[in-house]
């Protein structure tokens, strides 16, 4: 299975709250970069855009300064599960995310806002799939090592909390 449900975020509210207000007062591109790498000290919204291949995501472990105190600190430090170059993602109505591709790790996914229409496909040959995954507090690690991408075929922008998966810190 690509998508599993592996968690509940208690204070899902008061979180989509700061995230709808993150994407309303500084998202100028698809995505919001809540992480940094320390060592580079790059704390702009788009540090982790990728474009850096030599900064790997293992390296985005540093929360942005001025999250410090607020409800995304309290879910990094609360939900158990270690995170890494973790963003939040808008995808705008009727829109592919990207072309199919494969990351270097799982993704961790916390959908903020969304639509039965805007879903997750797999291209795997054993496993072609599509999957929808509400934005009711569920926290679900999705498998990006294998063929994928996202579409938005619904009139509402997407928002997703998303994380490079690094292990289990604790389980609730």
């Amino acid at each position: 299975m690509i998508i599993k449900k592996i968690g509940y975020y208690e204070r899902f509210q008061q979180l989509k709250e700061q995230v709808l207000e993150l994407c309303d007062s500084v998202m100028t591109h698809n995505h919001i970069s809540l992480q940094y790498d320390p060592e580079v000290g790059d704390t702009s919204w788009l540090n982790a855009y990728g474009e850096d291949k030599a900064r790997r995501e293992r390296y985005f472990t540093a929360l942005q300064p001025i999250l410090k105190n607020t409800e995304i600190e309290k879910m990094f430090d609360t939900i158990g599960i270690e995170l890494r170059r973790t963003r939040i993602f808008a995808l705008e109505p009727n829109t592919v995310g990207y072309t199919p591709h494969r990351d270097i790790t799982g993704r961790i996914h916390i959908p903020i806002v969304t639509d039965f229409d805007a879903r997750f496909y797999s291209y795997e040959p054993e496993e072609q799939m599509c999957d929808y995954m509400p934005a009711d507090g569920s926290i679900y690690f999705v498998d990006t090592t294998k063929q994928h991408t996202f579409k938005n075929l619904s009139n509402i922008r997407r928002v997703h909390l998303v994380g490079c998966y690094y292990g289990v810190k604790k389980w609730n």
